[in-house]
């Protein structure tokens, strides 16, 4: 039986000489709320009058999840000395200061991904709309 990844979708690096693309597959709200939950910084403090909580929005934290999450294999990735860096979720780390090129203005790797992944699942969103409809 041949399993097929359902909502997956290979997306070229704009710009880039050596043909990179990446996979990336639609999360679904429950795990964009999860990852939203988990990326803050929470502090507990105390003070005279007691506890008090402090949240934060780590948006780098967020982004970094999200990408790990939702990318799902990558090919054309080299280091400084031209080794292939092959798809891992560990290597995610080594790309993740990667600058993209997109309409002339450059893009954290990570924030790129986040971007396209938000494109893909409102295509993927649009596209079961118009199924419904018809």
């Amino acid at each position: 039986m041949k399993i097929k990844q359902r909502n997956v979708k290979e997306i070229s690096l704009p710009n880039d000489p050596d043909g990179a693309w990446v996979k990336i597959k639609a999360l679904s709200l429950n795990d964009v709320k999860r990852i939203d939950s988990i990326a803050n910084d929470v502090k507990l403090e105390s003070d005279d009058d007691g506890m008090k909580t402090s949240v934060k929005f780590n948006p780098y934290a967020r982004t970094k999840m999200i990408a790990s999450e939702c990318l799902v294999d990558w090919f054309g990735f080299f280091d400084e000395m031209d080794n292939e860096i092959p798809y891992s979720k560990k290597n995610i780390d080594k790309i993740a200061s990667v600058e993209v090129e997109v309409n002339g203005e450059y893009i954290d790797f990570l924030t790129w991904i986040d971007n396209e992944r938000v494109k893909f699942e409102n295509e993927l969103r649009e596209k079961k709309e118009k199924q419904e409809k018809n």
